[in-house]
């Protein structure tokens, strides 16, 4: 469990006082500061506990409408009665939830329904309202936005406050609905390109104003925003995987653990590149709780995914509901490993 990982005691857990300042001084340094000069304030620790339903087995579906979520319910409620399986993770483009949170509160119905779990998430990238691009580029024809803002330089960090402030309005809405709702766990997307993962890809590399420095800072600024609602109820999730990560995930993980506290019970970095394949690749993980999510929909071997899960210590693994199918050759195995594992 996280508690086990952060190696904390009662003498390090901030007050709730603590905890409520520090979050004013990261809204604070994501208005006023590029990170980097951030990290001259200090870095900042943050341990607490948080309640057990957020590591596990997760069935994780994407939908844009109500209605695709409806037709879908009956496949939910089976994988929710599944021994083990935590709860579903919902994922959302951003379009699709700017008038309301119509999609989040079925998913809710649905899962207290079923005495289940809760974890919602958004999608950016492509999927980010056009009014909240700011600085942008384009990816197979449609707008993406950029981490720095119009006017950088290669050497002069500008952030991109058009997408910085819908972001913030959007996580700080989304985290009070999790609050009220009794969800857990919020997901979190990058810039992004055509998926939430990081996205470094040519068309990034090649507008102006980029530098690796320059995409770290605008990575690090979400990052603070996200840290900035979070607490012993709530934590956040940021994937790691995607394109052009070489350079970028090594020291991104850095900065989350050396600004948020190594092993933060509030923050996992998600890595969406499981298979069944043995031996399975080891994400880099540098002081961060880890999660896995399952590289397409298919049906798996599921005694070497959970194999790869318990070896590499991930605190949680996502399925796409799909892949619960009971027609699936080794549905009955996934229903045994899910029962086991608790990440």
């Amino acid at each position: 469990m996280f508690a086990s990982r952060s190696q904390t005691n009662s003498a390090t857990v901030p007050s709730s006082g603590a905890r409520a300042q520090r979050r004013l001084t990261l809204l604070a340094l994501t208005a006023a500061l590029p990170l980097t000069a951030a990290l001259s304030q200090g870095a900042v620790v943050a341990h607490a506990s948080i309640p057990a339903p957020v590591t596990g087995t997760w069935a994780m579906l994407q939908v844009s409408t109500t209605s695709a979520l409806t037709h879908f319910t009956p496949t939910i409620d089976a994988a929710l009665a599944i021994p083990g399986v935590t709860g579903l993770s919902l994922r959302v483009p951003w379009t699709s939830i700017t008038s309301n949170l119509d999609i989040y509160s079925q998913g809710v119905q649905i899962t207290q329904a079923a005495h289940s779990n809760l974890a919602i998430r958004f999608i950016a990238g492509v999927d980010t309202p056009a009014q909240d691009l700011g600085n942008s580029t384009t990816i197979a024809g449609k707008a993406i936005p950029l981490p720095w803002g119009a006017g950088s330089t290669p050497t002069s960090f500008v952030p991109n406050t058009t997408f910085e402030n819908a972001y913030r309005a959007t996580v700080g809405q989304l985290a009070t609905f999790a609050q009220a709702n009794g969800i857990h766990l919020l997901h979190l997307p990058w810039y992004s390109g055509t998926t939430a993962e990081i996205y470094n890809g040519p068309e990034v590399t090649s507008a102006p104003g980029y530098s690796l420095q320059n995409f770290l800072t605008g990575y690090e600024r979400l990052a603070a925003i996200g840290m900035s609602v979070t607490g012993p109820n709530l934590s956040v999730e940021f994937p790691c995987s995607g394109i052009g990560t070489r350079s970028v995930v090594m020291p991104l993980e850095n900065y989350m653990s050396t600004t948020y506290g190594s092993d933060n019970p509030e923050l996992m970095v998600q890595w969406n590149t499981l298979t069944d394949k043995l031996p399975a690749s080891q994400p880099p993980a540098a002081g961060v709780n880890l999660s896995r999510q399952m590289m397409g929909q298919g049906d798996f071997n599921w005694a070497n995914v959970y194999q790869t899960l318990t070896a590499q210590h991930s605190q949680a693994v996502e399925i796409y509901l799909q892949s619960f199918a009971p027609s699936l050759a080794h549905y009955a195995l996934l229903k045994q490993d899910a029962a086991t594992f608790k990440g």
